[in-house]
């Protein structure tokens, strides 16, 4: 379901459309169009994830919140929320695995 739904994005995605109609880089040296792709991404993957998961469980999908944060913002969407709120405990705990993933993972594959 993950890479079905990724997939669907990056078919419509600016950049894939640009770089497959003209063959040339559409995000190299242009950091503006850089960050909102990341952003984009990062929010499409979350939001397929959350999806996928209420899927598979029977859970409700909650719609995210603007003002959330964004690993609260993926524990709303998977039903990980009390009164419409993620809990902080877990948010805490996932925010810690992200700086860990990002600190070790990342830099021991290289």
């Amino acid at each position: 379901m993950l890479l079905t739904c990724l997939a669907a994005y990056v078919s419509c995605d600016e950049g894939s459309k640009h770089v497959h109609a003209s063959g040339k880089p559409f995000y190299l040296k242009n950091m503006a169009n850089t960050d909102m792709a990341i952003a984009r991404s990062l929010s499409t993957l979350a939001v397929t994830l959350a999806l996928s998961y209420c899927h598979k469980y029977g859970v409700e999908f909650t719609p995210a919140d603007p003002n959330g944060t964004f690993i609260g913002n993926v524990l709303l969407m998977m039903g990980f929320a009390r009164d419409g709120k993620p809990d902080p405990k877990i948010e805490r705990c996932f925010e810690k695995l992200w700086v860990l993933y990002a600190d070790h993972e990342m830099t021991n594959s290289t």
